[in-house]
């Protein structure tokens, strides 16, 4: 996890040290692409869609949000998700921010500190299937409400791509892996729960 990213500088305060590419000399083109990015996101609404399953989503997150921030100060940051709070208010730390208390996904939920419920996580996804259309109908005529450009962030709830073809906005996925790649090697129960998350991933970059 890269930390407190200065793109001005070589310097990138992480336990793992400097990232490889600007270790090999590429530090540059990622500071240009950032500084792009930041003009792109200008008087921006950024809608982050943060998975509720433990906190290294919103953690992750709020890293890049404050960077954003710290590159573009016009944007607006809305975090969406069920995360505690008080969470959130310390990961942003001075970074300001919304708050849209949504929940996008499951994830996989716990039987104990090391093993996982199938069953338990089945019926939540199936309980969540049945809110999300109410939810995703009031979160897109809010965003339109705003009247502004909106680009939508995802880390990494597939039913965040829900809200970006309505809204006309672009859609990024923030992730190393997906719930597709979770959900398909626990078998035939979860498979149409795998095949719906890819279907969702495919609609983002």
């Amino acid at each position: 996890e890269i930390r407190n990213w200065d793109w001005s500088s070589d310097v990138c305060s992480s336990d793992l040290g400097r990232p490889p590419l600007v270790r090999f000399g590429f530090r540059p083109a990622l500071r240009a692409g950032a500084l792009a990015f930041a003009q792109v996101l200008k008087s921006m609404l950024v809608y982050a869609c943060i998975s509720s399953h433990g906190y290294g989503h919103a953690s992750r997150t709020a890293a890049v949000l404050c960077e954003l921030a710290r590159l573009a100060p016009q944007c607006r940051l809305v975090l969406s998700t069920a995360v505690n709070p008080a969470f959130l208010r310390l990961a942003m730390g001075e970074t300001p921010f919304e708050l849209r208390e949504c929940r996008w996904d499951i994830g996989m939920l716990q039987a104990n500190a090391l093993e996982v419920d199938p069953e338990g996580t089945l019926r939540a996804l199936e309980s969540l299937e049945e809110q999300l259309p109410a939810q995703v109908e009031e979160e897109v005529a809010w965003l339109k409400a705003q009247a502004t450009r909106t680009f939508i962030l995802g880390d990494v709830p597939p039913s965040a791509a829900r809200l970006a073809r309505p809204t006309n906005s672009p859609l990024i996925w923030l992730a190393s892996f997906g719930w597709e790649s979770i959900y398909g090697p626990l078998g035939d129960a979860f498979a149409p729960w795998a095949d719906q998350a890819l279907e969702h991933y495919r609609q983002g970059s």
